[in-house]
């Protein structure tokens, strides 16, 4: 045999060696890797989204009943005003 064809065989041997390799390699631990990862730091957000939410929530609670209770102060203050009202006019 020729020494010019073995080494050339063994260098496209090599060569593909080494493609079938990375490609092994991308698909069996590179990209389930990644994809973990991705799938990882979206439910980090989806649970840091649903804890933000639930906080703007009752924040939007807290101040819906504060303006209740002011509007419901100065319900009460005029109801009281308009009786007084009432009481002068019916004396």
């Amino acid at each position: 045999m020729d020494f010019d064809l073995i080494v050339s065989l063994v260098g496209d041997l090599g060569a593909m060696g080494f493609i079938l390799y990375l490609t092994h390699h991308l698909t069996t631990h590179t990209i389930p890797r990644l994809a973990r990862q991705f799938e990882e730091a979206i439910d980090k957000q989806r649970a840091d989204f649903k804890e933000t939410l639930a906080q703007q929530r009752q924040d939007f609670q807290h101040w819906i009943e504060r303006e209740q209770q002011v509007h419901l102060d100065e319900v009460t203050k005029l109801t009281e005003a308009l009786k007084d009202i009432a009481r002068e006019v019916h004396k």
